[in-house]
Protein backbone atom coordinates (compact mmCIF):
# COMPACT_ATOMS: atom_id res chain seq x y z
CA UNK A 1 0.00 0.00 0.00
CA UNK A 2 1.66 3.42 -1.14
CA UNK A 3 1.27 6.35 1.68
CA UNK A 4 1.69 9.89 1.24
CA UNK A 5 2.63 12.27 3.94
CA UNK A 6 2.80 16.00 3.53
CA UNK A 7 3.31 18.81 5.97
CA UNK A 8 1.19 22.31 5.76
CA UNK A 9 1.00 25.28 6.84
CA UNK A 10 -2.91 24.42 8.32
CA UNK A 11 -1.82 20.87 9.40
CA UNK A 12 -0.54 17.57 7.91
CA UNK A 13 -2.11 15.10 5.37
CA UNK A 14 -1.75 11.64 5.63
CA UNK A 15 -2.99 9.47 2.13
CA UNK A 16 -2.72 5.66 1.69
CA UNK A 17 -3.94 3.90 -1.54
CA UNK A 18 -5.36 0.42 -1.86
CA UNK A 19 -3.93 -2.87 -3.11
CA UNK A 20 -4.89 -2.46 -6.74
CA UNK A 21 -3.60 1.18 -7.76
CA UNK A 22 -2.39 1.18 -11.50
CA UNK A 23 -1.07 4.62 -10.57
CA UNK A 24 0.65 6.45 -7.62
CA UNK A 25 -1.20 9.18 -6.12
CA UNK A 26 1.56 11.62 -6.56
CA UNK A 27 1.08 10.97 -10.81
CA UNK A 28 -2.81 12.23 -10.31
CA UNK A 29 -2.08 14.60 -7.85
CA UNK A 30 -0.46 17.14 -5.48
CA UNK A 31 -1.28 18.43 -1.87
CA UNK A 32 -2.30 21.74 -1.69
CA UNK A 33 -3.48 24.10 1.58
CA UNK A 34 -6.21 26.29 1.25
CA UNK A 35 -7.82 29.29 3.07
CA UNK A 36 -11.16 27.18 4.24
CA UNK A 37 -11.70 26.20 7.87
CA UNK A 38 -14.16 23.41 7.03
CA UNK A 39 -11.12 21.91 5.00
CA UNK A 40 -7.38 22.92 5.21
CA UNK A 41 -6.26 21.43 2.26
CA UNK A 42 -6.83 20.73 -1.31
CA UNK A 43 -6.24 17.62 -3.66
CA UNK A 44 -4.22 19.93 -7.00
CA UNK A 45 -5.03 17.50 -9.76
CA UNK A 46 -1.86 17.06 -12.15
CA UNK A 47 -4.10 15.68 -15.41
CA UNK A 48 -7.66 18.12 -14.39
CA UNK A 49 -6.10 21.69 -16.10
CA UNK A 50 -6.99 24.07 -13.32
CA UNK A 51 -4.68 24.56 -10.94
CA UNK A 52 -1.45 22.48 -12.24
CA UNK A 53 -0.57 23.03 -16.11
CA UNK A 54 -1.27 19.53 -17.83
CA UNK A 55 -1.23 18.05 -21.04
CA UNK A 56 -4.27 18.28 -23.27
CA UNK A 57 -2.95 14.68 -24.21
CA UNK A 58 -2.99 13.20 -21.38
CA UNK A 59 -6.05 14.80 -20.05
CA UNK A 60 -7.53 13.37 -23.04
CA UNK A 61 -6.61 9.91 -22.20
CA UNK A 62 -7.50 9.75 -18.69
CA UNK A 63 -11.48 10.97 -19.60
CA UNK A 64 -11.01 8.40 -22.60
CA UNK A 65 -9.85 5.78 -18.97
CA UNK A 66 -12.59 7.06 -16.73
CA UNK A 67 -15.46 6.49 -19.59
CA UNK A 68 -13.99 2.89 -20.61
CA UNK A 69 -15.35 1.77 -17.57
CA UNK A 70 -19.00 3.68 -18.03
CA UNK A 71 -21.51 0.76 -18.83
CA UNK A 72 -23.48 1.23 -21.78
CA UNK A 73 -27.48 0.94 -21.17
CA UNK A 74 -29.00 -0.56 -23.85
CA UNK A 75 -31.06 1.84 -25.75
CA UNK A 76 -31.26 4.31 -23.43
CA UNK A 77 -29.98 7.89 -22.52
CA UNK A 78 -27.43 8.17 -20.06
CA UNK A 79 -27.39 11.72 -18.26
CA UNK A 80 -24.21 12.84 -17.11
CA UNK A 81 -23.58 16.12 -14.86
CA UNK A 82 -20.12 17.69 -14.76
CA UNK A 83 -19.83 19.57 -11.55
CA UNK A 84 -18.65 23.23 -11.04
CA UNK A 85 -15.90 24.89 -10.90
CA UNK A 86 -13.45 22.12 -11.03
CA UNK A 87 -14.33 19.17 -12.84
CA UNK A 88 -16.91 20.82 -16.12
CA UNK A 89 -13.68 19.75 -18.19
CA UNK A 90 -13.44 16.73 -16.93
CA UNK A 91 -16.91 16.05 -17.52
CA UNK A 92 -17.32 16.94 -20.20
CA UNK A 93 -14.33 15.18 -21.70
CA UNK A 94 -15.54 11.86 -19.87
CA UNK A 95 -18.64 12.94 -21.87
CA UNK A 96 -17.33 13.28 -25.29
CA UNK A 97 -15.13 10.08 -24.62
CA UNK A 98 -18.48 8.18 -23.74
CA UNK A 99 -20.23 10.13 -26.94
CA UNK A 100 -16.98 8.13 -29.32
CA UNK A 101 -17.91 4.62 -27.68
CA UNK A 102 -22.30 4.64 -28.05
CA UNK A 103 -22.63 7.73 -30.66
CA UNK A 104 -25.47 9.26 -28.85
CA UNK A 105 -27.84 9.00 -26.43
CA UNK A 106 -26.29 10.68 -23.34
CA UNK A 107 -26.99 14.43 -22.29
CA UNK A 108 -24.60 16.53 -20.76
CA UNK A 109 -25.30 19.00 -17.94
CA UNK A 110 -23.10 21.20 -15.87
CA UNK A 111 -23.39 22.46 -12.29
CA UNK A 112 -22.71 26.43 -12.51
CA UNK A 113 -22.60 28.82 -9.87
CA UNK A 114 -23.98 31.50 -11.97
CA UNK A 115 -27.70 32.49 -11.93
CA UNK A 116 -29.22 32.19 -15.21
CA UNK A 117 -32.99 33.78 -15.38
CA UNK A 118 -35.97 31.70 -16.44
CA UNK A 119 -34.74 28.66 -16.72
CA UNK A 120 -35.72 26.23 -14.06
CA UNK A 121 -33.13 25.50 -11.64
CA UNK A 122 -32.36 22.49 -9.38
CA UNK A 123 -30.45 23.90 -6.36
CA UNK A 124 -28.00 21.87 -4.38
CA UNK A 125 -24.89 22.56 -1.78
CA UNK A 126 -21.46 21.53 -2.34
CA UNK A 127 -20.77 21.56 1.60
CA UNK A 128 -16.82 21.70 1.96
CA UNK A 129 -16.37 24.24 -0.69
CA UNK A 130 -15.22 28.06 -0.45
CA UNK A 131 -18.90 28.42 -1.86
CA UNK A 132 -21.63 26.12 -0.86
CA UNK A 133 -24.56 26.86 -3.85
CA UNK A 134 -24.23 25.20 -6.82
CA UNK A 135 -27.00 25.80 -9.72
CA UNK A 136 -27.99 22.76 -11.97
CA UNK A 137 -30.06 24.09 -14.76
CA UNK A 138 -33.13 22.19 -16.96
CA UNK A 139 -32.39 21.76 -20.54
CA UNK A 140 -34.57 24.37 -22.31
CA UNK A 141 -35.24 22.48 -25.06
CA UNK A 142 -38.80 20.35 -24.79
CA UNK A 143 -36.99 16.88 -26.74
CA UNK A 144 -34.18 16.90 -23.86
CA UNK A 145 -36.58 17.88 -21.10
CA UNK A 146 -38.82 15.00 -22.02
CA UNK A 147 -35.60 12.91 -22.24
CA UNK A 148 -34.81 13.68 -18.76
CA UNK A 149 -37.86 12.08 -17.86
CA UNK A 150 -36.87 8.81 -19.42
CA UNK A 151 -33.50 8.25 -17.68
CA UNK A 152 -32.84 5.93 -15.37
CA UNK A 153 -28.68 6.09 -15.42
CA UNK A 154 -26.74 9.16 -14.69
CA UNK A 155 -22.82 9.85 -14.16
CA UNK A 156 -22.26 12.28 -11.61
CA UNK A 157 -18.16 13.49 -12.52
CA UNK A 158 -16.55 15.27 -10.22
CA UNK A 159 -12.45 16.32 -9.26
CA UNK A 160 -12.23 14.08 -5.99
CA UNK A 161 -15.15 12.34 -3.56
CA UNK A 162 -14.33 12.35 0.35
CA UNK A 163 -17.78 12.93 2.33
CA UNK A 164 -19.49 11.71 -0.83
CA UNK A 165 -22.01 14.77 0.57
CA UNK A 166 -21.84 16.57 -2.60
CA UNK A 167 -22.99 13.79 -4.89
CA UNK A 168 -25.94 12.66 -2.28
CA UNK A 169 -26.89 16.40 -2.59
CA UNK A 170 -26.96 16.32 -6.40
CA UNK A 171 -28.62 12.80 -6.60
CA UNK A 172 -31.44 13.91 -4.52
CA UNK A 173 -32.00 17.03 -6.01
CA UNK A 174 -31.84 15.02 -9.73
CA UNK A 175 -34.42 12.73 -8.50
CA UNK A 176 -37.29 15.40 -8.77
CA UNK A 177 -36.50 15.75 -12.57
CA UNK A 178 -35.57 12.03 -13.48
CA UNK A 179 -38.14 10.00 -11.46
CA UNK A 180 -36.82 6.59 -13.00
CA UNK A 181 -33.16 6.97 -11.76
CA UNK A 182 -32.06 3.59 -10.70
CA UNK A 183 -28.43 3.66 -11.48
CA UNK A 184 -25.63 6.06 -9.99
CA UNK A 185 -22.41 5.92 -11.37
CA UNK A 186 -19.70 8.50 -9.44
CA UNK A 187 -17.02 9.16 -11.09
CA UNK A 188 -13.63 11.00 -9.63
CA UNK A 189 -9.92 11.20 -10.37
CA UNK A 190 -9.28 10.29 -6.93
CA UNK A 191 -11.80 8.54 -4.42
CA UNK A 192 -11.22 9.44 -0.77
CA UNK A 193 -14.44 8.15 0.70
CA UNK A 194 -13.89 4.78 1.80
CA UNK A 195 -17.33 3.54 0.38
CA UNK A 196 -19.12 6.95 2.04
CA UNK A 197 -20.37 7.79 -1.58
CA UNK A 198 -21.76 3.83 -2.23
CA UNK A 199 -23.42 3.76 1.01
CA UNK A 200 -25.16 7.09 0.83
CA UNK A 201 -26.28 6.57 -2.40
CA UNK A 202 -27.74 3.08 -1.84
CA UNK A 203 -29.61 4.67 1.09
CA UNK A 204 -31.74 6.72 -1.85
CA UNK A 205 -34.99 5.15 -1.89
CA UNK A 206 -35.41 3.75 -5.46
CA UNK A 207 -31.64 3.38 -6.46
CA UNK A 208 -31.06 -0.05 -7.49
CA UNK A 209 -27.25 0.35 -8.13
CA UNK A 210 -24.06 2.78 -7.64
CA UNK A 211 -21.11 1.95 -9.33
CA UNK A 212 -18.06 4.37 -8.32
CA UNK A 213 -15.38 4.88 -11.04
CA UNK A 214 -11.68 6.63 -10.48
CA UNK A 215 -8.34 6.43 -11.47
CA UNK A 216 -7.14 5.90 -7.86
CA UNK A 217 -8.77 5.37 -4.44
CA UNK A 218 -7.38 5.05 -0.86
CA UNK A 219 -8.03 6.74 2.78
CA UNK A 220 -6.58 10.24 3.91
CA UNK A 221 -6.29 12.15 7.36
CA UNK A 222 -5.61 15.42 8.08
CA UNK A 223 -4.43 17.00 11.52
CA UNK A 224 -5.31 19.75 11.81
CA UNK A 225 -2.84 22.73 13.42
CA UNK A 226 -4.44 24.25 15.94
CA UNK A 227 -1.63 27.07 15.53
CA UNK A 228 -2.40 27.63 12.15
CA UNK A 229 -3.33 31.07 11.57
CA UNK A 230 -5.51 31.34 7.95
CA UNK A 231 -6.06 34.86 6.34
CA UNK A 232 -9.72 35.54 5.80
CA UNK A 233 -11.06 33.67 2.90
CA UNK A 234 -12.50 36.11 -0.01
CA UNK A 235 -15.83 36.93 -0.97
CA UNK A 236 -16.98 33.46 -2.56
CA UNK A 237 -20.23 35.44 -3.97
CA UNK A 238 -21.88 38.44 -5.76
CA UNK A 239 -25.27 40.06 -5.64
CA UNK A 240 -25.41 39.91 -10.32
CA UNK A 241 -28.10 39.64 -11.90
CA UNK A 242 -28.51 36.99 -14.85
CA UNK A 243 -25.31 35.90 -16.40
CA UNK A 244 -27.29 34.16 -19.34
CA UNK A 245 -25.55 35.85 -21.73
CA UNK A 246 -22.31 34.23 -20.82
CA UNK A 247 -23.99 30.43 -22.23
CA UNK A 248 -22.00 29.78 -24.92
CA UNK A 249 -22.83 26.92 -27.36
CA UNK A 250 -19.32 25.36 -25.53
CA UNK A 251 -20.55 24.79 -22.22
CA UNK A 252 -23.44 22.80 -21.24
CA UNK A 253 -25.13 24.93 -18.47
CA UNK A 254 -28.68 23.72 -20.40
CA UNK A 255 -27.30 21.10 -21.70
CA UNK A 256 -25.37 19.40 -24.55
CA UNK A 257 -26.26 15.77 -26.56
CA UNK A 258 -23.45 16.10 -29.22
CA UNK A 259 -19.49 16.60 -28.99
CA UNK A 260 -18.54 20.14 -29.59
CA UNK A 261 -16.89 21.28 -32.11
CA UNK A 262 -14.47 24.31 -31.90
CA UNK A 263 -14.32 25.88 -35.27
CA UNK A 264 -11.12 25.70 -37.27
CA UNK A 265 -10.77 29.14 -38.08
CA UNK A 266 -9.54 29.72 -34.30
CA UNK A 267 -7.62 27.01 -34.45
CA UNK A 268 -5.48 28.37 -37.26
CA UNK A 269 -5.57 31.84 -36.57
CA UNK A 270 -4.04 30.54 -33.31
CA UNK A 271 -1.37 28.50 -34.69
CA UNK A 272 -0.15 31.10 -36.92
CA UNK A 273 0.11 33.47 -34.26
CA UNK A 274 2.48 30.82 -32.70
CA UNK A 275 6.86 30.38 -33.37
CA UNK A 276 8.93 27.58 -31.35
CA UNK A 277 8.01 28.44 -28.07
CA UNK A 278 5.71 26.71 -26.03
CA UNK A 279 2.08 27.44 -25.75
CA UNK A 280 0.29 27.64 -22.69
CA UNK A 281 -3.84 28.37 -23.12
CA UNK A 282 -5.97 29.32 -20.22
CA UNK A 283 -9.35 28.45 -19.78
CA UNK A 284 -11.44 30.83 -17.60
CA UNK A 285 -13.45 29.91 -14.74
CA UNK A 286 -16.00 27.22 -15.41
CA UNK A 287 -15.05 27.56 -19.19
CA UNK A 288 -12.40 24.77 -19.24
CA UNK A 289 -12.98 22.31 -21.70
CA UNK A 290 -13.34 24.33 -24.86
CA UNK A 291 -9.63 25.74 -23.55
CA UNK A 292 -8.63 21.89 -23.81
CA UNK A 293 -10.06 21.29 -27.11
CA UNK A 294 -7.98 24.10 -28.59
CA UNK A 295 -4.78 22.77 -27.10
CA UNK A 296 -5.20 18.83 -28.43
CA UNK A 297 -5.50 21.10 -31.62
CA UNK A 298 -2.31 23.09 -31.48
CA UNK A 299 -0.89 20.07 -29.61
CA UNK A 300 -1.82 18.08 -33.00
CA UNK A 301 0.02 21.02 -35.38
CA UNK A 302 3.13 20.23 -33.49
CA UNK A 303 2.93 22.44 -30.78
CA UNK A 304 4.14 21.24 -26.81
CA UNK A 305 1.09 22.80 -25.13
CA UNK A 306 -0.10 22.84 -21.54
CA UNK A 307 -3.41 24.18 -20.49
CA UNK A 308 -4.55 25.31 -17.01
CA UNK A 309 -7.47 27.52 -16.12
CA UNK A 310 -8.46 30.95 -13.70
CA UNK A 311 -10.30 29.63 -10.75
CA UNK A 312 -12.38 31.39 -7.80
CA UNK A 313 -10.69 29.09 -5.24
CA UNK A 314 -8.42 30.47 -2.20
CA UNK A 315 -5.36 28.57 -1.81
CA UNK A 316 -1.96 28.97 -0.13
CA UNK A 317 1.08 29.25 -1.53
CA UNK A 318 2.03 25.99 -0.12
CA UNK A 319 2.67 22.34 -0.81
CA UNK A 320 1.94 22.40 -4.36
CA UNK A 321 1.26 25.37 -4.77
CA UNK A 322 4.64 27.37 -6.06
CA UNK A 323 2.91 30.46 -6.94
CA UNK A 324 -0.44 32.98 -6.83
CA UNK A 325 -1.19 35.24 -9.68
CA UNK A 326 -4.61 37.40 -8.82
CA UNK A 327 -6.26 38.17 -12.15
CA UNK A 328 -9.45 39.26 -13.37
CA UNK A 329 -12.95 37.56 -12.93
CA UNK A 330 -14.04 37.97 -17.08
CA UNK A 331 -17.61 36.97 -15.79
CA UNK A 332 -17.88 40.78 -14.05
CA UNK A 333 -18.68 39.85 -10.69
CA UNK A 334 -15.78 41.27 -8.95
CA UNK A 335 -14.72 37.80 -6.94
CA UNK A 336 -11.00 37.58 -7.13
CA UNK A 337 -9.76 34.28 -9.40
CA UNK A 338 -6.31 32.92 -9.24
CA UNK A 339 -3.99 31.44 -11.70
CA UNK A 340 -1.67 28.88 -9.62
CA UNK A 341 1.86 27.35 -10.85
CA UNK A 342 2.51 30.10 -13.70
CA UNK A 343 6.00 29.44 -12.95
CA UNK A 344 5.29 26.16 -14.56
CA UNK A 345 5.34 27.22 -17.58
CA UNK A 346 8.59 29.64 -18.16
CA UNK A 347 9.03 31.85 -21.50
CA UNK A 348 5.87 30.90 -23.05
CA UNK A 349 2.89 31.85 -25.44
CA UNK A 350 0.01 32.50 -23.51
CA UNK A 351 -3.81 32.11 -24.94
CA UNK A 352 -6.73 33.02 -22.89
CA UNK A 353 -10.17 30.98 -23.88
CA UNK A 354 -13.29 32.84 -22.99
CA UNK A 355 -17.02 32.88 -23.12
CA UNK A 356 -17.62 36.49 -21.76
CA UNK A 357 -18.98 39.39 -23.04
CA UNK A 358 -18.02 41.75 -20.54
CA UNK A 359 -15.57 43.51 -22.59
CA UNK A 360 -13.62 45.51 -20.26
CA UNK A 361 -12.75 42.31 -17.94
CA UNK A 362 -11.72 40.36 -20.64
CA UNK A 363 -9.31 43.30 -22.04
CA UNK A 364 -7.96 43.79 -18.59
CA UNK A 365 -7.17 39.76 -18.37
CA UNK A 366 -5.59 39.65 -21.57
CA UNK A 367 -3.44 42.92 -20.91
CA UNK A 368 -2.55 41.29 -17.49
CA UNK A 369 -1.43 38.17 -18.86
CA UNK A 370 -0.05 39.71 -22.14
CA UNK A 371 -1.73 36.69 -23.88
CA UNK A 372 -3.43 36.24 -27.35
CA UNK A 373 -7.40 35.99 -27.19
CA UNK A 374 -9.75 33.69 -28.19
CA UNK A 375 -13.27 34.72 -27.98
CA UNK A 376 -15.85 31.72 -28.43
CA UNK A 377 -18.86 33.84 -28.52
CA UNK A 378 -17.20 36.45 -31.23
CA UNK A 379 -15.35 33.52 -32.79
CA UNK A 380 -12.46 35.46 -32.70
CA UNK A 381 -8.86 35.52 -32.17
CA UNK A 382 -6.71 38.85 -31.42
CA UNK A 383 -2.99 39.20 -31.16
CA UNK A 384 -1.40 41.32 -28.78
CA UNK A 385 1.99 43.13 -30.07
CA UNK A 386 3.15 41.09 -27.45
CA UNK A 387 2.28 37.79 -26.45
CA UNK A 388 5.07 36.30 -24.14
CA UNK A 389 4.96 35.58 -20.45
Amino acid sequence: MSTLQVTLPTGTLRCAGRPGNTRALSEICGIGARRNPKRGFVFVSKVLGKHWPASPSTMAQVQAELAAQIPVPADEMVLFVALAETATGLGHGVFEAFLQRVGSRAMLLQTTRYPLDGAQVLRFEEEHSHATQQFLYLPESPELRAALERVSTVVLVDDEATSGRTFLNLAIALRAVCPRLRTVHPVVLTDFSEGRVQALLSALPGIAEVAPISLWSGTYRFERDPAAVLAPAPVAYAAVTCRRQHVSAYTARLGLVAAIALPDVLVQACNAALDQRPVLVIGTGECMYPAQRLAQALEALGHAVVVQSTTRSPLMQAGAIDDIAMVEDVYGEGIPNYLYNLTRSPNVVRIVVHESRERACVDRLVQQLQAIEVDLVEQRVTTPMQAVA
